[in-house]
């Protein structure tokens, strides 16, 4: 029995260290700290084989994470250049590595162990952030801005931040400690300046998918009714800001983004089980593109689109069930800790259909971190 549960954990840890080692170089291109996490995460990944029996969850970000490295294992070639295809190969096992380490360190310690601290991360980030927006694009950056460019942070898209807070927003409600309420207070207008001030169209979407997801899960409170009418209020004046989100959503229509999907699923579906291969977007895409574009379309603005079109359906499935069973397990869940995970779920997912923040890191990072989060068990249930 020890053998039969440590099997599926040693061989996540297989895939990863697989995946490294192909990569080559590829730490230094992803900032150096996804190998700790990989090595982390079979350690405790083989650890809970041995202890019991692993979770469904882990099975599933297994089977996600094995079609990329696949790709690689496999003779062929890519269809994107092998440098990368290799780096996005190692940042999808990656984040599947973080979304299983962070599940353990949840079922072990607690959600608030992980939660507060990525939810004050954020916060950070929104600060330096809008910072940037009131004192023009040169503060606090060391070197040269892109022509035209409008950072928030360490963001140049202001659909990937804007997404970042509005996921993050929920969390600042997932402490049940006495005394946080005007942490708590000041975090959650934060992270709301952060997704309305961008005039984020994706951000303003995803903020409203989890304030619905909060009001279905947990109504409000009468204590809490204050708080959350000055906190609307805030947004409000925010996404009223010239070039805020109304002035957006008044002034431009909502851009080319069907005419992408429409032509990425087309070429999706001359391999829907695999997908082309990791990086195989930019250039696998312009052979099918049927509009004419001032710019090179590198993406597909949906990381779901994009998925299905790299890695195929069977990498996609396993991840969209593993959100599925997370959602599922925060629904059922009567702590607040779960009602923010499911909250903020509902934001990930819906910037995930609308844009790509998965492709970034920060939020790659911190969509893992809450994915894992919300698919532990309470310590009382696990």
């Amino acid at each position: 029995m020890i053998a039969a549960r440590a099997a599926p954990a040693g061989l996540f840890a297989l895939v990863a260290g697989s995946c490294f080692a192909l990569g080559g170089t590829t730490a230094i291109a992803l900032g150096g700290g996804s190998s700790l996490v990989l090595l982390a995460a079979g350690i405790a990944l083989l650890r809970a084989g041995r202890s019991e029996a692993l979770d469904p969850f882990h099975l599933l970000l297994l089977l996600a994470a094995a079609v990329p490295a696949a790709h690689l294992l496999l003779p062929g070639p890519l269809a994107a250049p092998p440098f990368e295809a290799r780096v996005e190969a190692h940042r999808i096992v990656s984040l599947c590595a973080l979304a299983a380490l962070s599940f353990e360190i949840a079922r072990r310690r607690g959600r608030a162990f992980l939660l507060e601290p990525a939810a004050l991360a954020v916060g950070l980030v929104c600060l330096f952030g809008l910072a940037q927006r009131l004192f023009g694009p040169q503060a606090f950056l060391l070197g040269e801005v892109p022509e035209n460019a409008r950072p928030f942070g360490p963001f140049l898209n202001r659909n990937h931040f804007a997404g970042l807070a509005a996921a993050a927003l929920p969390l600042a409600f997932a402490s049940e400690e006495p005394g946080t309420r005007a942490r708590r207070s000041a975090l959650a207008a934060v992270c709301l300046l952060g997704a309305l001030v961008p005039g984020s169209r994706t951000g303003a979407l995803a903020l409203a998918a989890a304030l619905l997801a909060t009001l279905l899960v947990r109504p409000i409170p009468r204590s809490g009714r204050q708080e959350t009418a000055a906190l609307l209020l805030v947004g409000a004046a925010a996404a009223a800001l010239p070039g805020g989100v109304l002035d957006r959503a008044l002034g431009s229509s909502a851009g080319s983004r069907f005419p992408i999907w429409r032509d990425a699923v087309h070429l999706a579906a001359r391999s829907p089980v695999l997908g082309h291969g990791p990086a195989s977007f930019l250039d696998a895409f312009p052979s099918v593109q049927t509009f004419p574009s001032p710019y090179v379309i590198s993406h597909a603005e949906s990381d779901l689109v994009q998925s299905v079109f790299e890695t195929g359906i069977a990498a996609t499935l396993p991840l969209l069930l593993a959100f599925g069973l997370a959602l599922r397990r925060c629904a059922r869940g009567a702590s607040r800790e779960a009602s923010a995970c499911f909250a903020s779920l509902a934001a990930i997912g819906v910037a995930s259909l609308l844009d790509t923040p998965w492709r970034g890191y920060g939020f790659g990072a911190f969509g893992a971190v809450v994915l894992g989060c919300a698919a532990a068990p309470a310590r009382r249930e696990a």
